[in-house]
């Protein structure tokens, strides 16, 4: 598709510089419409013509250099990505000076090529880096500064580091309230967050105030049947049911089933991992009856679509609801043996180990 602005760039009558911004332009149109390939050319086309005038301007290079790299960082080509970004960073910090936020937004970018490069800690460090020079630039209260401990607490909860990430999500929390954005967006996904750490550290009641919280955040935004909102009403399911509030998260279960297959048909994946955990709420009170349909239903569609991860964790859980709770023996034990299989090939140690439990008897009825 040729856009009019390529057109006009194309154009004789145009300058040097009139035409690069016109590519750089349509090369960020481009990435928006996932075309990261096309966004590359068109920007690096546009920065051999702003380094073609006879006194080019940085900033300009510094731009389009970032643009590159944004578009190859989503192609995967992260040396490449990071390269660009360095190159960017280096003129902007010379142009803008270190503590500049335009350098805050380019650092952050460099983080992101760190991390797809499986260079954590090094990502981690460059995001603290731009929330210091955001906080000095900024004020403690900017939105910006709130975008930046957001990151951080990402890559803290990607190393487990769950109580620093609690930390950095509650100040990005408390400025986007500052900001009269405490309703908005960002604090729902702030929100979830929240509960899914306080999940993970194993402060259950306090996740499920959190995931309420972002539930009545993201419906107020989005609306009841929309995923975000869906995805929400899970996780606080899955918080109630460590708790032991089991009726509850049932009845917040079959809400989740009835509104996604409302949205997308009987034969999808969130339909299957629903069901799915239907069983599992029934299994955690030694309901093995109970459980025996939605796993058998959750299988079949695990199956027919085919998902693999869903096809291997389901057939662990049937098995051990036709188990009872005891050492699987007959088609239990040829289930469990068929998903630890599945789960090998798909290279997941801990599920492996957990299916050599079951086949041992070791996780059986849940206590009293």
């Amino acid at each position: 598709m040729v856009r009019h602005g390529r057109a006009l760039a194309d154009a004789g009558h145009l300058d040097v510089d009139h035409r690069a911004r016109l590519l750089q332009v349509e090369g960020v149109l481009a990435y928006h419409e996932q075309d990261y390939e096309r966004s590359v050319a068109l920007n690096r086309e546009a920065l051999a013509l702003y380094r073609s005038r006879p006194d080019p301007d940085p900033i300009d290079e510094v731009w389009a250099r970032n643009n590159i790299g944004n578009a190859l960082q989503q192609l995967e080509r992260g040396a490449e990505a990071l390269a660009e970004h360095d190159r960017a960073l280096e003129l902007a910090s010379a142009v803008f000076g270190a503590t500049h936020p335009n350098v805050a937004l380019l650092t952050s970018g460099r983080a992101g090529d760190l991390l797809r490069a499986g260079r954590v800690e090094e990502g981690l460090e460059e995001y603290r880096k731009a929330l210091a020079i955001r906080e000095q630039a900024l004020g403690r209260a900017h939105m910006d500064v709130g975008a930046s401990h957001n990151n951080v607490a990402v890559v803290l909860v990607e190393l487990r580091r769950f109580d620093e990430a609690e930390g950095h999500y509650r100040s990005a929390f408390e400025i986007y309230e500052a900001n009269e954005q405490g309703e908005g967006p960002l604090a729902g996904d702030v929100l979830y967050n929240l509960g899914y750490v306080s999940y993970r550290r194993g402060w259950f009641h306090e996740a499920e105030r959190a995931f309420r919280r972002a539930v009545a955040v993201r419906e107020a935004l989005y609306g009841p049947e929309h995923p975000a909102v869906t995805d929400t009403l899970n996780a606080l399911a899955v918080a109630l049911e460590e708790s032991g509030a089991f009726a509850p998260a049932e009845e917040i279960h079959h809400r989740v089933l009835a509104t996604r297959t409302a949205r997308e048909g009987e034969r999808s994946p969130s339909v299957g991992q629903t069901l799915y955990n239907l069983g599992l709420n029934h299994l955690k009170r030694g309901d093995w009856d109970g459980a025996r349909p939605w796993l058998e239903r959750a299988l079949a569609l695990a199956d027919a679509l085919p998902v693999a991860d869903l096809g291997a964790e389901s057939r662990i859980e049937l098995g051990r609801a036709l188990a009872r709770g005891e050492r699987p023996t007959g088609r239990a034990e040829a289930l469990v043996l068929d998903g630890r299989a599945r789960w090998l090939a798909l290279g997941n140690a801990d599920e492996v180990a957990y299916a050599d439990r079951v086949l041992r008897g070791e996780v059986g009825s849940p206590a009293p």
